[in-house]
């Protein structure tokens, strides 16, 4: 049986707060579980937020959208940890952003091209019941305030709950 997976392989990226080591699922019970090294969860929406404010309409990695999503809906986060990897991968990476920023992110849910490449994306998920009108307000729910923190240079002390999606 085969069992297709990707591996991206990032270098030179700045990880925060640090690499994190995940055990690899197997299909056969008698395969070890390799374990290697990963982005940490905030590394990982730092870098694809990061993709999404270079990009901005022009993007076609809708993905970075439904991970960003899938993320805040699965996992809790420490808003101090997720703050310090958005602020240093935008710094590392030189990415320009200022306090608008977030609202032309918000923007893109109105986009007719973004609406087209969000439902050829859908058919990759195989789910054609996800709005991207949703999609975006769960990132603007979750990442807007912390963003809004870098812009402002404050601390963001606060403590994503997926029980009740929002900050605490």
């Amino acid at each position: 049986m085969r069992v297709p997976f990707n591996v991206d392989i990032g270098v030179g990226d700045i990880i925060v707060p640090c690499a994190e080591e995940r055990t690899i699922n197997t299909q056969l019970p008698d395969f070890e579980a390799p374990v290697i090294k990963t982005y940490s969860l905030e590394s990982t929406i730092a870098e694809k937020f990061d993709a999404i404010l270079q990009r901005f309409e022009l993007t076609g990695r809708m993905k970075d959208f439904y991970d960003i999503y899938y993320l805040s809906r699965t996992f809790d986060f420490e808003g101090a940890k997720l703050q310090a990897a958005i602020f240093g991968t935008l710094q590392h990476r030189g990415t320009p952003y200022d306090k608008d920023s977030f609202k032309r992110i918000v923007a893109l849910s109105e986009g007719e091209d973004m609406q087209k490449r969000w439902k050829y994306f859908l058919k990759t998920i195989k789910d054609d019941t996800l709005a991207f009108s949703v999609v975006i307000q769960t990132i603007q729910t979750f990442l807007e305030p912390v963003f809004d923190a870098i812009v402002n240079e404050d601390e963001w002390q606060y403590n994503w709950d997926t029980k009740v999606i929002r900050w605490r």
